[in-house]
């Protein structure tokens, strides 16, 4: 009779395990056969700290919303112990006990889980494992691993060089962030981010669970993190300032930080054929956490390392001017701590951009207390177009200034003089010997381009002989192709041709996929006087 019951906590934990139940730890023989898990009550405390003291006051139902601004924790009991579950500060999303108490087992931790390389998925170094209790320093890589499946990433190194040590025990009683619903780390890109709630999706969506009361909560927790995570304003406040900074701002309740405008130089090349750069801007971030903590006498490393002065805050005082006490807005040192930061960013270079463009990435800039961080504006800024030229072994450099057009190239022959003791003078440059070095000169070079709008001009310089009897070019072009200009007849000075098809990429602005057209020109390969040209333009600009 006692080998049997030997047997029936071994065979309880396999049926709840064929089942599919992750609430019982792995080894833990006892789980399967506890009581079902019951929420007791909504625990309040003070102070926005869920150690804080108790608020007996603030005590709730379980089916009653625990909205933001209020810190606490759910209590719940298998019937002989209590449970805490989902402990939170006053930033969290809105839940009710109920519902946590159904997952209280993701609350409960097993053990700190060490890893190398500065990632949560790098090599395992058990050897440095640590219990619950334990004090991590926030620079150490690995993972907690709580109940439930739960895993709570920490990559470490210079990730965790602006957080506090933790411990797992507080990490998995805590409310999960929005980054651990979906299992990325905070630096995933969208694409990540995408992926994984396509993968959680298949497990944990309804119409996969049979309406499992506890499944169908944590897809509800997966969904709203996506909704945040996925929008790219909305990551970006609550980055930087938290869940209910970003309620409160999406309540039309929370004001807007000025935006920042930077400059970034870009190149003729990288507006014609579109490239991604890469600029770090400074940012000034508030030390969420430190003013509260400096109040209950507490200093953190962390918070000794924020010494940039924050921006002054508004708040309103009684004034009394003679018998009336009056409400005044008065300007105020604020108590926050702030850091400056560099916040690296991706910026696209269209096809076909233009100086002056700009870059809006919303809410990526400096923040200031209580408010929500404003824009960086990101203005393009064009580089002296510039190109090396190889004649002989000398090396000949030019440039020109960039500015706006139509769409197509124009090449404009200089002004030439008479060779006196053997050189010949050129507009803008000196080429040496006859015409078969100069054609050695023009294949070997690469041409320099003055954009006017979406017309492309560049010169090129002939010699007399070429004038009078025709000439050939090669011109490399902005994307690395090389195009053949050819005239077999007489060449006058500053005279101009027009090739089609060759200008700045135009960006349609009815083409949300950036279809890109180039403008046709019926008197392509014909030569015209500068004159000519620029009343084409003129006409051209007035129609």
């Amino acid at each position: 009779m006692s080998f049997q019951r030997a047997w029936l906590p071994a065979l309880a934990l396999a049926l709840r395990l064929a089942l599919g139940d992750e609430s019982c730890p792995a080894g833990d023989a006892s789980c399967a056969t506890r009581a079902p898990i019951q929420c007791v009550r909504w625990r309040q405390t003070a102070g926005c700290d869920p150690k804080g003291t108790r608020e007996k006051s603030g005590d709730k139902d379980c089916e009653e919303e625990i909205g933001i601004g209020s810190s606490g924790y759910c209590q719940c009991s298998d019937g002989s112990e209590k449970l805490r579950a989902r402990s939170v500060s006053c930033d969290h999303r809105p839940f009710r006990c109920a519902t946590e108490c159904l997952q209280a087992a993701r609350y409960k931790c097993i053990m700190w889980r060490q890893t190398g390389g500065c990632s949560a998925d790098g090599a395992r170094e058990p050897g440095r494992d640590q219990p619950c209790r334990a004090l991590i320093d926030s620079r150490s890589s690995g993972y907690c691993e709580c109940g439930g499946g739960r895993v709570i990433r920490k990559p470490g190194c210079t990730h965790g060089e602006w957080a506090e040590p933790f411990t797992c025990q507080d990490e998995c009683g805590n409310e999960a962030s929005l980054y651990e619903e979906l299992g990325v780390d905070e630096g995933a890109s969208d694409k990540e981010i995408k992926q994984a709630f396509r993968k959680l999706s298949l497990v944990h969506h309804p119409d996969k669970t049979r309406n499992d009361p506890v499944l169908t909560a944590r897809f509800a927790q997966i969904r709203e993190a996506y909704d945040i995570l996925g929008d790219e304003g909305q990551r970006a406040i609550y980055d930087s300032a938290g869940l209910q900074m970003l309620y409160q701002f999406l309540g039309n309740k929370a004001e807007k930080a000025p935006s920042t405008t930077s400059e970034v130089t870009v190149t003729l090349e990288q507006m014609y054929n579109g490239q991604e750069l890469q600029a770090a801007v400074p940012r000034v971030l508030v030390c969420r956490g430190c003013a509260e903590a400096a109040a209950r006498g507490v200093a953190s490393e962390r918070c000794r390392k924020c010494q940039t002065r924050c921006a002054d805050e508004f708040e309103m005082r009684q004034v009394r001017m003679g018998n009336m006490i009056m409400q005044q807005q008065v300007q105020v040192p604020s108590k926050e701590k702030c850091r400056t930061q560099q916040h690296l960013l991706t910026i696209a270079v269209e096809r076909g951009a233009s100086a002056g463009d700009t870059v809006i990435f919303a809410h990526r800039g400096g923040q200031q207390p209580k408010k929500v961080p404003g824009d960086v504006i990101v203005k393009f800024v064009e580089a002296k177009h510039a190109a090396e030229h190889f004649t002989s072994g000398k090396l000949f450099s030019f440039s020109s200034r960039l500015s706006s057009g139509t769409h197509r190239p124009v090449f404009r022959v200089c002004h030439y003089d008479f060779p006196r003791k053997g050189v010949l003078l050129l507009h803008q440059m000196c080429v040496m010997g006859d015409k078969s070095e100069e054609t050695k000169h023009s294949v070997h070079s690469k041409a320099v381009f003055r954009r006017a709008g979406f017309d492309l001009h560049t010169e090129v310089t002939l010699s007399l002989r070429e004038a009078l009897l025709g000439f050939e070019r090669s011109i490399v072009h902005l994307d690395g192709r090389r195009l053949q200009v050819a005239f077999d007849g007489v060449t006058k000075p500053f005279a101009v041709m027009k090739v089609t098809g060759e200008g700045m990429p135009h960006k349609d602005p009815t083409d949300r996929g950036g279809f890109v057209h180039q403008v046709q020109d019926p008197d392509a390969g014909r030569w015209t006087t500068v004159a000519e040209r620029d009343d084409e333009l003129s006409a051209e600009h007035s129609a």
